[in-house]
C-alpha cells in the first residue's frame, strides 16, 4: 500500500525515502557502506583530473565513471533493497580496480591497444548507466522517465474502484 504515498510524492523526484525499506534491509548499514565508497569515488575523479599518464579521453571517461558510480550509490541509498550491500560492495571493488588501473603503466601504446582501453572504459560507463537505471526503477520513479510517476498515479485510482 505504499503506492498511494508514492503517487503523491511523484510530483517531485519520486521521493522514495517515504517508502519503508523491505524486510531485512537495514538502511543504516547501507548508508555506512555508501559513505565508505565516497572517498574512493572522489579519489578516482581527482586522479582522473590530475594524472598525466593517460590520454585526455580516458581521463574524461574515468571521471564520468566516477560521477555515474556516485549516482548509483545515491540511488541505492534512496531505495535500499535486500541486495544493496552486495551491490555497494561490488561498486567499491570496481572503483578500487579503476584507481589501480588509472595509475598503472600503459603496456600497449599501439593505436589498437589504446582504442581497446577507451572501448573498455566506455563499456564500463554504459554498465554504470544501466545500473543507475535499474536502481532508479527499484526506487519507483526518478530517472526511469516521466512514465513511472504517471503509472503510480493510476494505481491508487484502480485500487479504490
Amino acid at each position: 500500500m505504499s503506492q498511494p504515498g508514492m503517487a503523491g510524492a511523484g510530483s517531485g523526484m519520486g521521493q522514495p525515502a517515504a517508502q519503508a525499506p523491505p524486510p531485512g534491509v537495514n538502511p543504516t548499514v547501507i548508508n555506512s557502506f555508501a559513505q565508505a565508497i565516497e572517498p574512493h569515488i572522489a579519489e578516482l575523479i581527482r586522479t582522473s583530473q590530475t594524472t598525466y599518464s593517460i590520454p585526455p579521453d580516458e581521463k574524461t571517461l574515468y571521471q564520468q565513471i566516477g560521477e555515474k558510480t556516485r549516482e548509483v550509490v545515491n540511488a541505492i541509498k534512496a531505495a535500499p533493497q535486500t541486495d544493496s550491500v552486495q551491490a555497494l560492495s561490488k561498486l567499491q571493488n570496481e572503483i578500487m580496480e579503476y584507481k589501480r588501473e588509472i595509475t598503472a603503466p600503459i603496456t600497449d601504446r599501439s593505436p589498437a591497444g589504446m582504442q581497446a582501453r577507451v572501448t573498455k572504459l566506455r563499456q564500463r560507463l554504459d554498465a554504470a548507466t544501466s545500473q543507475l537505471q535499474q536502481h532508479q526503477a527499484k526506487a519507483g520513479g526518478g530517472g526511469a522517465g516521466m512514465g513511472q510517476p504517471g503509472m503510480g498515479m493510476g494505481q491508487p485510482g484502480m485500487g479504490m474502484t
